[in-house]
């Protein structure tokens, strides 16, 4: 009898089994249905220059609206986020720091001119030191004014002759600041009025030639990048002027009017810049500068004679 008892509970437990391994196979081979999941983004899928389009300085105005060097906001916020942009590389926030600029450039140039226009006997310039400054302001969005101004007047005598030179040109111009990726690009454009004066003497009467002009102007400056923090760059810059009036020289008494003179100014160099405590820029530079002055020194009384500049800068910049 306890055989026979055993013998059931033992096949009863085998049949409870074998239902339980039906019910699971059932179950594992029942269709799932679940709803769509959205794809789960990665913080390090994000583009911090996305973002940087996104949010168009408002975090800076948000934390410190009014605050110089705030994101890139000085005046309010009005005045740095709603401002315009060209895609998102061409919006650098921390670039677009608007305020006053300023700065002087300190040059040593030798002067050259063709058909021996500064000779006279054994007198003759070899480098010497010149100036330009400019002062302005940008705006949020890179859209400013400046005025610039150069000077060169130096002259060298022996006893045998005399030569002299006078460059001066002011500049009023309109700028436009553009920022790509690893560039910083400055557009500029504006009239410019200019004085030279060449006097030329050999044992006799100092001829004089001389030039008032008004004409426009127009430049294009491109700093890249040379490190990841932006501090150290390679400055290019080139400019071109056009200035019409007329030519005089004192020894026939007679002008060449309706004179056009071609002023074409190179620069290339190195520039360190850091960014100061209460926002802004302090630039230091320096480098190659070459002029080239069309028709400068000649007119219809003698050979059309072409001058120059070239020769060094060191420059020193502020934006606040």
């Amino acid at each position: 009898m306890k055989l026979s008892l055993r013998s059931l509970f033992a096949a009863a437990g085998l049949l409870v089994a074998s239902a339980n391994v039906g019910q699971a196979e059932e179950i594992s081979l029942a269709p799932k249905f679940e709803p769509f999941a959205a794809p789960q983004v990665e913080a390090t899928d994000i583009d911090a220059t996305d973002i940087k389009l996104v949010n168009h300085c408002t975090d800076g105005c948000n934390t410190g609206c009014g605050a110089a060097g705030a994101g890139g906001c000085c005046d309010s916020c009005t005045s740095c986020c709603p401002s315009r942009h060209v895609g998102r590389d061409f919006w650098v926030c921390k670039d677009r720091s608007c305020g006053w600029v300023g700065g002087v450039d300190f040059l040593l140039l030798k002067p050259f001119a063709s058909e021996n226009g500064l000779a006279a006997g054994s007198a003759q310039m070899n480098y010497n030191p010149a100036f330009r400054i400019y002062f302005g302001r940008q705006n949020a969005d890179g859209l400013g004014w400046r005025m610039r101004l150069f000077d060169f007047e130096r002259s060298a005598q022996a006893i045998d002759g005399a030569i002299g030179v006078k460059v001066r040109y002011y500049d009023a111009e309109a700028t436009q600041a553009v920022d790509f990726r690893r560039w910083n690009l400055l557009f500029s454009g504006g009239l410019r009025y200019a004085q030279t004066n060449f006097e030329n003497g050999l044992g006799g009467p100092v001829s004089i030639t001389s030039f008032n002009g008004v004409g426009l102007t127009f430049a294009a400056q491109a700093a890249r990048d040379l490190n990841q923090s932006g501090s150290l760059r390679l400055l290019s810059s080139a400019r071109w002027s056009a200035l019409y009036d007329n030519t005089s020289q004192n020894l026939n008494r007679t002008t060449d009017r309706d004179d056009l003179l071609n002023v074409l100014e190179l620069q290339l160099g190195p520039q360190y810049r850091r960014a100061l405590r209460n926002g802004g820029y302090l630039t230091l530079g320096g480098g190659l500068e070459a002029q080239y002055w069309n028709n400068a020194n000649g007119s219809g009384f003698t050979d059309t004679q072409d001058f120059g500049f070239a020769g060094f800068f060191t420059s020193v910049g502020i934006t606040r």
